[in-house]
């Protein structure tokens, strides 16, 4: 019975291993650019996000250097740290009024 236990430690191990790396080092960017494409799509304006982190073990967000342009181009119409979950509420009872 030993040696099961082990085997199952070790694919444990393997998978919180897996599960650390996926979430913190290989989602973010791909995050990053589904996040831009659709709300430059939505919003009809160019979106770019500096940086976005992810903490699995957290199940946490967070945006970094979101820049939202005006129609018309100019550089600086929005440019925040927002909290993703504050901007997604934010978008939430905006669109209920």
């Amino acid at each position: 019975m030993l040696p099961r236990k082990r085997k199952l430690i070790k694919w444990a191990l393997w998978l919180l291993v897996l599960y650390t790396v996926i979430g913190f080092l290989i989602l973010p960017p791909i995050v990053r650019s589904i996040a831009v494409k659709q709300l430059s799509k939505q919003l009809d304006r160019e979106v770019t996000i500096e940086k976005i982190k992810i903490n699995p073990f957290a199940l946490s967000t967070t945006v970094r250097g979101l820049m939202i342009k005006d129609k018309d181009g100019e550089d600086e119409a929005l440019q925040q740290n927002p909290k993703f979950w504050e901007l997604i509420e934010a978008a939430k009872s905006s669109e209920a009024k």
